[in-house]
């Protein structure tokens, strides 16, 4: 059985494979890990001097390699969130996990891997659907105690892509879904959709009576209404 161990050269991360073999080989996988085939005599120190005299070769060569894959990604590319865009910048092989934060002004997006390029799209939608998570419910409950004091009770809450709608309420569950698009949206485009889904409870038509509810809550309900549609085309 073929032994390896790793271990970190400054920012580089060193797998090395022991074979059968005279020679040493060193490679860069597409994770960005450089790999060295190494005789099973090679003492760690060696190794480490071997990486030690071919760094700046192999640091050319892993920044070449970043930047061709860099280009596989829209250049100008950001995420929204709240109503912000923030710009996405990549780096791909520099960790062992996808992760993905947005942190002073940018959208910091981490792939282990080049091929995790086609996992960016499932990471962005984890990373809405779970800040989702996180303010939906805070948006709802600060909006129910006008509910709350006339004895309804708080509906349960679903998170979901829909294709067509940002929002609806169900009598029959008694849940309120709201799209997970909505969190690429300003603050109060979210809290409309909130308390329109709110109003019908109280009335499960689009009735007069249910509109001066909106309008008890947001008086300007239509203008919110009218700016939520021209981000129709986000929706999933």
């Amino acid at each position: 059985m073929m032994q390896s161990l790793t271990f970190q050269f400054r920012e580089l991360t060193v797998e090395v494979i022991y074979k059968p073999i005279k020679h040493c080989y060193l490679r860069i996988r597409s994770n960005g890990h450089v790999e060295i085939s190494s005789s099973q005599h090679k003492k760690p120190a060696e190794l480490e001097d071997l990486i030690r005299r071919y760094y700046p070769k192999l640091k050319q060569k892993l920044n070449k390699i970043q930047a061709v894959l860099q280009k596989k990604i829209t250049p100008d590319a950001n995420l929204s969130l709240l109503g912000v865009n923030y710009p996405i910048q990549q780096q791909i092989g520099l960790t062992a996990d996808n992760s993905i934060r947005v942190v002073d002004g940018r959208c910091q997006i981490s792939l282990c891997s080049a091929t995790a390029l086609e996992d960016q799209k499932i990471l962005i939608e984890k990373f809405y659907q779970q800040t989702a998570a996180k303010l939906f419910p805070e948006l709802l409950q600060q909006r129910f105690s006008y509910f709350a004091e006339r004895g309804y009770s708080l509906p349960r809450l679903s998170i979901k892509s829909m294709r067509t709608r940002w929002g609806s309420y169900s009598l029959q569950t008694h849940r309120i879904h709201l799209n997970r698009a909505l969190i690429q949206l300003e603050r109060s485009l979210i809290d409309y959709v909130v308390v329109h889904e709110l109003c019908h409870l109280v009335d499960q038509n689009h009735s007069v009576r249910f509109y001066a509810l909106m309008s008890k809550f947001l008086s300007n309900w239509r203008e919110l209404r009218a700016k939520l549609n021209q981000f129709s085309h986000i929706l999933n």
